[in-house]
């Protein structure tokens, strides 16, 4: 990728580490693209050290605040490559996925802009990176729904509960954290509403685009891992007002019923209303969150994404005790390690082990030709299923699964548990045989004796317990 391909705009406001860190993954994966760094007054010491990158990026310093629309636009004023690519200072670039942007908008004359795959540092999706039209019934749907016992999914403004597409699709909206524009189009546009201080600029943008003929497209294959609200200082009170005041911006520019008339003031007042109960739950710190240590990106991340080139080994049911066992193995210090949880280890990063959410599988081969070694299933076997289309897309070398000698010992059993038991196992196995079989994957079987249905194996614990106080353990009848 030349230098006048694309260029980049990063806007940043006391991004700290994370603006180093967003700067060295994007300059690591994408060596030829011109940046443009555009700091709004920091006060803090974001941009300590980036002399060693002079030559490498263009610095914009800005003597006050002008909010996140009037700094692109001052960026894009120096922006030289047929592409601009907007960018927050928060964000990890995953190797390739630049690139796999800038493609999707060659393929497709018609786009006009081709947003990423955002993921939280747990590797979930982020919400907002793909967007139906917030008009003011689906807003209404949103707020109204639950109240009645009713499911939003079909109605619903953000995409995220939706299945990830295989490949570029339109959409109305992507997320101005990590989009691609067509220059000439941002140029046409006028850059972006400075109208807009911060948030509902992308919508804004989106929406104008679209107007034009233009098509918006959301590109699963290229991502960024996002550690979103990143800058310093600023509480959610503040920010959540300028998202607000967007909210009452867009809706009074682009939605057909802000011209019926007392809507528009009806909208603000409740709108307004929203925001100081959100003001009001930060004042009392019921809005911190509990239970979960925050998710945050990191240095070990970055390294693990765009330094390290050894092959991943995706761990499925990772927390149990064999994969406690397992992720201390020094045979697995050859490997960078994917361990998926739905606990509370979500988003950490330990060592070269590095906890997400089961959905993450469908991210981390898109668009990225990762080596994947091994899927190893520590979950119960007969959930296998449910991981079927990540394994296929994963394409692993071998998948090694976890079953039960249960199978065996109770299979001639009365008993209704173990009946059931029995079944699901054999399910199970049959699944992960056919599985490996069409897609022709090695394939490595264990059956150790444990006992499902609890968040560790709860015999095995009992019997290791045993064994180191009283150094035996009485085996009954036949063994």
């Amino acid at each position: 990728m030349n230098k006048q391909a694309l260029s980049v705009v990063i806007v940043n406001y006391n991004g700290g580490e994370l603006l180093r860190i967003c700067l060295d993954s994007l300059l690591r994966c994408n060596p030829g693209v011109q940046v443009i760094l555009v700091d709004n007054a920091s006060t803090d010491s974001s941009l300590d050290g980036l002399e060693n990158l002079a030559g490498r990026i263009e610095l914009i310093r800005n003597n006050t605040n002008l909010g996140f629309a009037r700094a692109v636009n001052l960026g894009a004023e120096l922006a030289g490559g047929k592409y601009l690519a907007l960018l927050n200072p928060d964000c990890l670039v995953a190797p390739g996925s630049l690139e796999c942007l800038r493609q999707s908008l060659d393929e497709d004359g018609n786009a006009g802009i081709a947003g990423g795959l955002v993921v939280n540092p747990d590797g979930s999706e982020q919400r907002g990176c793909r967007r139906h039209e917030p008009a003011l019934g689906r807003a209404l749907s949103r707020v109204f729904a639950p109240l009645f016992g009713r499911k939003n999914k079909g109605n619903a403004i953000d995409r995220t509960a939706e299945s990830l597409p295989d490949r570029a699709q339109p959409v109305d909206a992507v997320s101005g954290a990590y989009m691609l524009i067509r220059k000439s189009l941002f140029d046409s546009l006028g850059g972006l509403d400075e109208g807009y201080f911060l948030h509902c600029e992308d919508l804004d943008i989106c929406r104008r685009v679209r107007d034009l003929g233009f098509r918006v497209l959301f590109e699963p294959n290229a991502w960024v891992v996002h550690q979103k609200s990143a800058s310093a200082g600023v509480s959610r009170s503040q920010v959540e007002k300028l998202k607000h005041q967007g909210m009452i911006r867009y809706f009074n520019q682009h939605d057909a019923a802000a011209r019926i008339p007392g809507l528009r003031h009806l909208v603000a007042v409740g709108v307004w209303c929203r925001w100081g109960l959100i003001a009001l739950l930060e004042r009392l710190g019921s809005n911190q969150p509990r239970g979960r240590t925050e998710q945050r990106l990191g240095r070990g991340l970055e390294q693990m994404l765009v330094g390290d080139t050894r092959p991943w080994l995706v761990i499925a049911g990772a927390s149990s005790q064999i994969g406690d066992y397992l992720l201390k193995a020094p045979a697995l210090k050859s490997f960078r390690v994917l361990a998926l949880t739905r606990g509370e280890r979500r988003g950490q990063v330990e060592g070269q082990v590095w906890w997400v959410c089961p959905r993450f599988a469908d991210v981390l081969p898109r668009g990225n030709a990762q080596s994947i070694h091994a899927w190893i299933h520590l979950a119960p076997i007969w959930l296998v299923p449910e991981f079927a289309e990540s394994i296929q897309r994963l394409a692993p070398a071998r998948i090694v699964a976890v079953g039960s000698s249960s199978i065996v010992t109770k299979a001639e059993s009365t008993g209704a548990k173990d009946r059931h038991t029995v079944r699901l196992l054999k399910q199970g196995e049959a699944a992960v045989m056919e599985l490996a079989r069409q897609n022709e994957i090695r394939m490595t079987l264990f059956r150790p004796t444990m006992i499902y249905g609890n968040t560790r194996n709860t015999n095995i614990a009992f019997i290791e317990k045993f064994i180191r106080r009283f150094h035996f353990f009485p085996v009954v009848g036949q063994g």
